[in-house]
């Protein structure tokens, strides 16, 4: 490989390189302080809070308003120590929650309520909430003690090749960038330093940073989809508004990459080996808005 190209590719995993929070996970071995940073268990929530649901059908074609399942909350002043970009807001906690049984993709306008992220601002106001009664007992996760991580973080083969914010490429070498392979890839990724976490890939998850693609980039779809556009099929587009939706999609981060949990007889994983993602808009998250989070399922 040219040793010119191979520094051009240096130089720009430098532009690319974010930072983003490691979450390890082990077992509760006794009840958690309230506003702890945790997998499952019951929510820690203010006093009016309403427990959210999402109205969809199941596999079995069953139509239901079913709530959704408590999946994590993030103690932001922790997290404050480990976000070295300040992006997240240094005070409360980030709640997370996703309705299991439906297991909706993300690739349809009618998803977005399918997902939903509070920021509990007063942590002194938070009490331990209990289950609504009609969420079945295999939807209520168990406690898992969450403990955060500052990482490097770049993206992975799929991103780099397909994501457009990753085709700055110095000019002379487009066309040798393009004929990479996995391994390839991989390798420039070693020889530059970059060491991601060791654990198993299908079971990391983060707060920010490039996520862990299964099926490719996925902020297009999050801009065209919350316009209205079903992103499950190809679909034909006016040039002038495809051209405007991939502008918009640049301003998309990954907030919440969720992967597989497993602990003894216990295993949640997402599809077949998949992740969940919580995207948000930049302007949305330097606001401290949560509200149009946007969720994307992506497995095997």
């Amino acid at each position: 490989m040219d040793a010119n190209f191979k520094q051009g590719m240096f130089d720009l995993f430098e532009q690319l390189k974010r930072n983003a929070v490691y979450l390890n996970y082990s077992p509760a071995a006794e009840p958690m302080l309230l506003g702890s940073s945790k997998f499952g268990g019951r929510p820690d929530v203010p006093q009016d809070f309403v427990w959210p649901y999402f109205e969809s059908e199941n596999y079995d074609k069953v139509r239901a308003n079913r709530p959704l399942s408590f999946m994590a909350q993030i103690n932001l002043a922790e997290a404050a120590e480990f976000d070295k970009e300040g992006l997240l807001p240094k005070q409360g906690l980030l709640s997370f929650f996703y309705e299991l049984e439906t297991e909706r993709w993300g690739f349809d306008a009618e998803d977005k309520a399918c997902a939903k992220v509070f920021w509990f601002k007063d942590l002194a106001a938070l009490q331990q909430a209990d289950f609504p009664a009609d969420l079945a007992a295999e939807f209520c996760l168990p406690e898992f003690v969450l403990e955060l991580e500052a990482g490097l973080s770049l993206p992975d083969y799929g991103d780099f090749v397909h994501n457009p914010k990753t085709q700055a490429l110095p000019e002379q070498y487009p066309e040798e960038a393009k004929e990479f392979d996995w391994d390839e890839y991989d390798g420039l990724l070693a020889e530059y330093g970059y060491q991601p976490p060791e654990d198993d890939w299908s079971e990391t998850s983060k707060l920010l940073g490039w996520p862990n693609t299964i099926q490719g980039p996925m902020e297009y779809e999050c801009e065209a989809v919350s316009r209205g556009i079903y992103c499950g099929e190809p679909h034909e587009l006016d040039e002038e508004l495809r051209a405007e939706i991939e502008r918009a999609s640049q301003d998309w981060l990954l907030l919440f990459q969720m992967g597989t949990v497993e602990n003894g007889d216990f295993e949640l994983m997402f599809g077949d080996v998949g992740h969940i993602y919580f995207w948000i808009k930049k302007q949305d998250l330097a606001a401290g808005n949560f509200d149009n989070v946007w969720l994307v399922l992506q497995c095997s």
